[in-house]
């Protein structure tokens, strides 16, 4: 039954295959009250990807299927949701791009913690 009255996913869908992602969202929705809400903060493709793009989110990133925003819309729909949607990709790329640039400033320190094999392999 009805249980729960707010879930969130956070950068995890994307490492399901599609149809396991179907079976969770709709496991998701059977779960949640009438009226609840579901945040779902994860990868979409905003244009067609190189090749070498793809090889990387599933390599790196392991993405299994990655969605499109109307992707995205119909499975959600598919699962009972309504869909509202943020495209927070300037947002993600300052904060990543912060990130990496602290990762950088702290290599010495990593490198005495850990070593420099993992640290280029990162």
């Amino acid at each position: 039954g009805k249980v729960v009255d707010g879930a969130m996913a956070l950068l995890a869908l994307l490492h399901m295959p599609a149809a396991v992602r179907r079976e969770v969202l709709r496991s998701v929705r059977a779960v949640l009250d009438e009226g609840g809400r579901f945040y779902v903060e994860d990868y979409f493709i905003k244009n067609p990807l190189a090749s070498e793009e793809h090889t990387m989110l599933v390599d790196h990133v392991h993405a299994m299927d990655t969605f499109s925003e109307q992707e995205w819309r119909e499975v959600l729909e598919e699962a009972g949701f309504r869909m509202e949607f943020s495209d927070c990709t300037a947002e993600w790329a300052a904060f990543t791009s912060e990130r990496r640039t602290s990762f950088e400033q702290g290599r010495e320190r990593f490198i005495r913690v850990h070593n420099e094999q993992v640290y280029d392999d990162l």
